[in-house]
């Protein structure tokens, strides 16, 4: 299974694009979570900064990749989102990912066999 096969065709087709240059960020630590991502090709690192502001990749996210699944549940990023390369995004919005994960319990179930691995 795809990290994005448990979301309904009518959903991923609502779902917005962005295209992101290798440098950019997607959002930062602290920012207002307004979804989750998947990599449609090229890499994105989620990113922390230790106390004497060195960078500590967390995560690179790849084509098919899923990434931020929990900004569903926060109400801000635990992290920096930058593009490694160029990188056009899929962004599933909060509300119609948290509606979907509350009436569909067979799209539940598989979304937490995914956080499950």
């Amino acid at each position: 299974m795809s990290t994005v096969d448990w979301i309904p065709n009518e959903i991923t087709a609502a779902a917005r694009h962005r295209t992101l240059q290798a440098g950019e960020s997607l959002f930062c630590q602290g920012d207002q979570t307004y979804g989750i991502f998947a990599i449609v090709n090229g890499r994105v690192q989620m990113i922390r900064y230790d106390s004497h502001g060195r960078a500590l990749v967390l995560f690179t996210a790849a084509e098919g990749e899923l990434f931020a699944e929990a900004a569903l549940f926060s109400e801000s990023y635990h992290c920096d989102a930058m593009a490694a390369t160029e990188a056009p995004v899929r962004i599933y919005t909060r509300p119609i990912l948290l509606s979907l994960l509350r009436r569909d319990p067979t799209a539940a179930q598989k979304f937490i066999v995914l956080l499950a691995r």
